[in-house]
């Protein structure tokens, strides 16, 4: 292996250290997720121009909202306005970072429970932040709930699969 190789694989496993110590450091870990018993697959649209990205069905309360699957993303969140229809009681408060964006203010909160297909994730916290004007989705699909399964994103297919 060549010095160069080793720098590579260990640049790598600093940023996934670092990656996983940041997630951890948000205050997520009360989800549970109720893991289906079999492969669960998931259909998505594959959102073009200016906001791109898979945009998935989720089941919250018993009403059907689009989120955008985003893997980058380590908590769940979603917008000031589902946040008001959902009823949600803001914990606290927070400023966030996005990748490439301005720091944003959000606040924290608990859904009972957030249905991605037969996928069950519990006790949700969410963070509560603008989405995106003309997004066209009322919220995110981040870590918070995607870290509890092993999933693939299968982009040609247009389908999120649970395993």
């Amino acid at each position: 292996m060549t010095k160069r190789m080793r720098a590579w694989i260990f640049n790598v496993h600093i940023s996934l250290i670092g990656a996983l110590f940041l997630a951890s450091a948000a205050p997520i870990a009360s989800t549970q997720s109720l893991a289906p018993h079999k492969r669960t697959t998931v259909p998505f649209k594959l959102e073009a121009g200016e906001y791109p990205g898979p945009i998935v069905e989720v089941m919250i309360a018993g009403k059907r909202f689009s989120f955008l699957l985003d893997s980058g993303a380590c908590i769940t969140g979603v917008s000031p306005e589902l946040a008001k229809k959902l009823g949600l009681t803001p914990l606290s408060k927070v400023t966030g970072h996005g990748a490439g964006a301005k720091d944003f203010q959000a606040a924290y909160a608990k859904i009972v429970s957030l249905h991605v297909g037969d996928v069950v994730s519990k006790d949700v916290t969410v963070a509560i932040a603008e989405m995106p004007q003309g997004a066209g989705y009322d919220g995110i699909v981040g870590m918070s709930v995607l870290r509890h399964h092993c999933f693939t994103i299968d982009f040609r297919k247009q389908v999120l699969s649970f395993d």
